[in-house]
């Protein structure tokens, strides 16, 4: 496969995802700041795509998606959008056909968990109540790079701190790896500063979220799900 069909799969794939969210070039510069004239230099396989480059656009759709359409997809990936690659791991359709079935969200959890590449949180307060209540499991997919952290301002997103354990916040200003976050639930029995500000190694927007209802506590063969 020469160099130029390589870049115009990886445009095709790219414009894909635009034509998904039904967003022209302009309306996607609006919202990202990648500029009409570049997307179109990239969808046409006329520039090809650097490995920051594809990780620029994956972590811009993944959030795109779940503003817009409420979910994200694998096909928003790094690994996806530059190599074309589909996840091992994880059952494609329960991306993206969420289902209420017990058995199914079960294995669709341990899919997460075993996949390095998500944070799994299992809640232990009620600090972002009353969306997010205790012993509810949230899934995010990880991201590592300190100068895409501000691509997630106002989301929710799952934090890991350089010590301790993984926490759910809402973000409020990123700076590198110093992140001002807050809580929802200003009304907790709870000790916590509703605005605080840490430093962490990895963020993960909340991207699927169960209720302990939809669960079942009587998962016994769950893989180790981190706790907040």
């Amino acid at each position: 496969m020469t160099k130029k069909t390589v870049s115009i799969e990886r445009g095709t794939r790219i414009r894909a995802l635009r034509d998904r969210l039904k967003l022209t070039r302009l309306q996607f510069e609006e919202v990202t700041g990648v500029s009409a004239s570049t997307l179109k230099s990239f969808e046409s396989g006329e520039r090809d795509l650097t490995h920051s480059k594809a990780r620029l656009f994956s972590n811009l759709f993944s959030t795109l998606f779940t503003q817009i359409l409420g979910n994200d997809t694998y096909e928003t990936s790094f690994d996806f959008i530059f190599y074309g690659k589909k996840p091992k791991a994880l059952k494609l359709e329960s991306l993206e056909h969420p289902t209420n079935d017990t058995v199914h969200i079960q294995n669709e959890i341990k899919a997460f968990a075993t996949n390095p590449s998500f944070h799994v949180l299992k809640i232990q307060d009620d600090l972002m109540f009353p969306i997010y209540k205790k012993s509810d499991i949230v899934v995010g997919r990880k991201i590592t790079a300190e100068k895409q952290f501000s691509l997630y301002q106002g989301c929710i997103c799952i934090l890991e701190p350089l010590k301790g354990d993984l926490f759910l916040r809402k973000v409020i200003k990123a700076d590198k790896k110093k992140i001002t976050t807050c809580i929802l639930n200003t009304q907790t029995n709870q000790y916590a500063d509703i605005v605080e500000e840490i430093e962490v190694q990895s963020i993960a927007q909340a991207i699927r979220h169960w209720h302990l209802s939809e669960i079942h506590s009587n998962a016994r063969s769950f893989p180790p799900i981190k706790k907040g």
